[in-house]
């Protein structure tokens, strides 16, 4: 056994040992120095401080949303009820953009530490079976576990980068909701008092303005909202599918993903029980 062995590497041409050897340094490299370095979170620096930065506006957003209703609704008046439930109700969708941030934040780290530390010599031990021993298929399954490991690791930066784009341009109207809530509270007079006492003045003098006041500030409150859903949780999305078809279209790997029923299958199912039942109907009224 040992002597076919033996006789078969002394054929294997010298320069498939070159990048046996180019492969398992790349291998060793990536497990420890680059896997190190991609799980530690100062390498993700300015991606965590952007999304720091946006996880401190959505908040400050769901908190003037939240006082804004409670002024509102401390208002002596049933007409004001469903102006601050709406409020409050809109306010509530901001949740799901902290969500995707803390999200993001931490798989910064993690898929970083999985592409480097698993994937990588993975992908390296397969090539170096796949050249020692002449494999084209083993070798571009090699190649294919490598581009998955590239992605899983460049796919939230690419992401948040993506996502600050469309907030950059969309910044202004996001910010437009807290300086209408400051500045509404701000005209309600002088004195000294927190601004959601003066959001409370202003609107219980504001008489029949109430209504017009509270649609300017749900309107404000909708565009702010939208502008983070589409940014930092459908735009994501849309990056890791258009990346995992990129790598699809060029490799060929396809990731299981879970499809939704198809309505039309549960209409015909309720078609058919209904034509099954009908006759039933019919022989127990006779």
């Amino acid at each position: 056994m040992m002597g076919k062995v033996t006789s078969y590497l002394s054929r294997v041409k010298p320069w498939r040992y070159v990048v046996a050897v180019v492969l398992l340094c790349a291998a060793l490299l990536s497990a420890f120095p680059l896997a190190e370095y991609c799980s530690d979170p100062a390498a993700y620096e300015r991606t965590i401080q952007s999304i720091d930065s946006k996880r401190a506006a959505v908040l400050g957003i769901t908190g003037s949303a939240a006082a804004t209703a409670t002024a509102i609704a401390m208002i002596p008046d049933d007409a004001t009820t469903p102006i601050a439930e709406k409020i409050m109700d809109i306010s509530g969708y901001l949740t799901i953009v902290v969500c995707a941030l803390v999200l993001e934040k931490s798989l910064l780290t993690i898929l970083g530490a999985v592409a480097c530390r698993i994937l990588i010599p993975l992908a390296a031990a397969i090539g170096i079976a796949a050249v020692i021993g002449a494999k084209k298929r083993m070798g571009f399954f090699a190649v294919k576990i490598a581009a998955l490991a590239l992605v899983l690791a460049t796919v939230v930066p690419v992401a948040m980068q993506v996502s600050d784009k469309i907030y950059e341009v969309n910044r202004h109207t996001a910010e437009m909701v807290s300086e209408d809530v400051m500045e509404f509270a701000d005209n309600a007079d002088t004195e000294e008092k927190t601004w959601w006492q003066k959001t409370f003045d202003k609107l219980k003098n504001a008489g029949a303005d109430i209504k017009e006041e509270g649609k300017k500030l749900i309107n404000r409150f909708i565009d702010a909202v939208v502008i983070f859903l589409v940014a930092y949780c459908a735009m994501p999305i849309l990056v890791v599918w258009f990346m995992l078809w990129l790598v699809k279209l060029f490799f060929g790997i396809t990731i299981p993903v879970p499809k939704l029923p198809r309505v039309s299958q549960y209409i015909g199912k309720s078609d058919e029980e209904d034509a099954d039942e009908q006759p039933k109907k019919e022989m127990a009224e006779i």
